[in-house]
């Protein structure tokens, strides 16, 4: 184990992880439980209606009698209960929020975060990661208790408009608490909006986010709050960058479906998009043919847009940056720059990544050219192939576990006496095993 997976590995079942999921059945509860309580209030009122009306119905001798002022002194008792319930009930809600935020903001954007990333090293050949159905399993949860909430506070209102009181709480605090709910729930909505598999050319499986013109690549978005009553209700649209260099050809509006993956997620899968580079204004075809920059990072974003219960809201998201090419000749090098961009960074979106790449430390870059043989040719490198490879990128005798690697040593400048570069070098090796003898690499 290297030191990208070795930090991945401590989160995979976290101790996090378990506690967000305890949190969270724990908010459903409280939010149930709050569900009773407003039902009691709600048969509570009816009854003070029932009898206030009895009273006020009454003949104007009647109500001087001693039985009617005991009756209005129990009215009056039963008012001061409303009262505190209505102010339990609005504090239990104030309190079900509260947690719901502080778990969004902390907990819950961290294990998002955290598959994320685990999502960028598996992209480049790392360790196969899990989680979304967990995670999905959260953000339902979490959103079908805010919606539980919005019910609730809705039902107060509806109370207001039968019985209010001097002192009444529910008009000054029940509107602040319906903001916080719904900006909970947009914030909710909008994380939960990913990229489940990234940009991929089904002819070059092992090669994600690298993509050619005029070549069918396909990409899987999924919503993780998982409503039936969003089913096909959702249309999201792909579209390619803002500098209108490219654009996509192909169906790019689909709708999203929980008939199409195995395990019923509410999710969509475009099959059928490819990049098609414009025409400059001068008529000329731009970088069009083998002159391509392979460092140039682009990004597939998607847009769509829930209507629920009288809430709107926006969503986007991005793919991780693509690199495109138009000659099978620049694939090599496309695989470097997406290479270097997931080992080297946390960031989905940085497009200018190679105005100034950072370097990688050599061992994690070792690992990760590791993987490129276990996930392209079916067996990862010994201790013995590693220590060759430093000292083809080094020099002799590197302690490499700290030693900081440029971009340029590694995919532009050519090799001491040859005339090609380590990456170049590395990736025909790894095509000769493939084509010639594999089962001699894979049987060791």
């Amino acid at each position: 184990q290297g030191p990208l997976e070795k930090s991945l590995q401590n989160s995979v079942v976290s101790e996090r992880q378990r506690n967000v999921e305890h949190k969270v059945s724990a908010i459903k509860n409280s939010a149930q439980m709050t569900d009773q309580d407003v039902k009691y209030l709600e048969d509570l009122q009816e009854e003070f209606d029932f009898r206030y009306k009895t009273i006020q119905s009454l003949e104007q001798s009647d109500k001087n009698s001693v039985l009617i002022k005991q009756e209005m002194l129990a009215l009056q008792a039963m008012l001061n209960t409303l009262d505190y319930k209505r102010k339990e009930v609005l504090s239990k809600i104030g309190r079900v929020i509260h947690e719901i935020d502080m778990l969004m903001s902390n907990m819950l954007t961290e294990e998002l975060l955290d598959w994320k990333r685990r999502q960028q090293i598996a992209c480049i050949g790392g360790p196969l990661h899990g989680g979304l159905d967990q995670l999905q399993n959260c953000f339902t949860l979490l959103a079908e208790s805010l919606f539980q909430v919005r019910r609730q506070l809705e039902k107060l209102d509806e109370l207001l408009t039968r019985l209010t009181y001097d002192g009444d709480p529910i008009p000054v605090q029940r509107p602040q608490l319906l903001e916080k709910v719904n900006f909970l729930l947009y914030n909710l909505f909008r994380n939960s909006f990913v990229v489940e598999r990234q940009p991929c050319m089904p002819t070059h499986p092992q090669r994600p986010m690298v993509l050619k013109t005029l070549i069918q690549f396909t990409v899987k978005l999924r919503l993780l709050i998982k409503l039936p009553e969003l089913n096909y209700q959702i249309r999201v649209k792909a579209t390619i960058d803002n500098n209108r260099r490219f654009v996509l050809c192909g169906t790019h509006v689909k709708a999203m479906n929980m008939d199409e993956s195995a395990n019923g997620s509410l999710s969509v899968e475009f099959r059928h998009l490819q990049p098609k580079e414009m025409k400059s204004s001068a008529g000329s075809k731009g970088n069009e043919g083998p002159h391509m920059v392979t460092e140039e990072l682009h990004s597939i974003s998607f847009e769509t847009q829930v209507c629920l219960y009288g809430l709107t809201i926006n969503l986007e998201t991005s793919s991780l940056p693509v690199v495109m090419i138009s000659n099978v000749s620049q694939l090599p090098n496309a695989w470097a720059s997406i290479i270097w961009y997931n080992l080297s960074t946390n960031d989905p979106q940085n497009l200018s990544f190679f105005n100034n790449p950072p370097a990688a430390t050599l061992s994690q870059l070792l690992e990760v050219l590791s993987w490129q043989f276990s996930s392209y040719v079916g067996r990862g490198l010994n201790s013995e192939q590693l220590n060759m490879l430093a000292e083809k990128l080094m020099g002799q005798q590197v302690s490499y576990n700290d030693y900081q690697l440029s971009w340029a040593k590694f995919c532009k400048e050519h090799l001491p006496g040859k005339s090609f570069t380590f990456w170049v070098w590395l990736e025909a090796i790894l095509d000769l095993i493939k084509k010639h003898i594999l089962p001699l690499w894979i049987d060791g």
